[in-house]
């Protein structure tokens, strides 16, 4: 008789349990859709390859700035965030990356470090019709003060810096889209 009791108790709860489910989806918190992610943020999602440009002038290398080391550290960061680096393809956004400098006249051991890191991308603008053009979509622009035997060092931060930054927009990009 105890036996058949407990299979009486196990079957209400199991029923109450199903009976209860669809009220608890119910009051479950709703997200809102968004649908109005900001083009700037569009325009990064889904991208997993990339081609890149590193361009450092020559006054800028002679400053210690090597364009090789930025482009390998950049490639590297890229990789770890699964994006594969590929040749130049007008299909496939392009990032450039342009280191330049500027100095007071009245200080000459203290140098601007300027890393500017654009994401290009071949766009269609609807009130033009015909081909498509490769633009800009997203900038970073990072800028440091550095002496001048540090510039090297200083070229490097801002290129770490920025592109972190531009990985975590692509992050923001794909978390809004869903």
């Amino acid at each position: 008789m105890s036996r058949r009791k407990n299979v009486t108790r196990i079957l209400i709860v199991c029923c109450s349990l199903v009976a209860a489910l669809p009220l608890a989806l119910t009051a479950a918190p709703t997200f809102p859709v968004r649908e109005n992610i900001p083009d700037e943020l569009r325009c990064l999602q889904g991208i997993d390859s990339v081609s890149l440009d590193v361009r450092v002038p020559k006054t800028v290398q002679s400053l210690g700035v090597n364009a090789e080391k930025l482009r390998k550290f950049i490639v590297k960061k890229l990789q770890e965030a699964d994006m594969s680096v590929v040749d130049r393809n007008p299909e496939v956004p392009h990032i450039e990356a342009t280191i330049t400098t500027s100095r007071s006249p009245e200080t000459t051991d203290v140098v601007a470090v300027v890393v500017t890191l654009e994401v290009k991308q071949r766009v269609m603008i609807l009130r033009i019709n015909g081909r498509p053009l490769t633009l800009p979509t997203t900038t970073f622009v990072a800028v440091a003060v550095a002496r001048k035997e540090d510039v090297g060092r200083a070229a490097e931060r801002q290129c770490r810096d920025s592109t972190d930054h531009l990985l975590q927009t692509m992050n923001r990009a794909i978390a809004e889209s869903r």
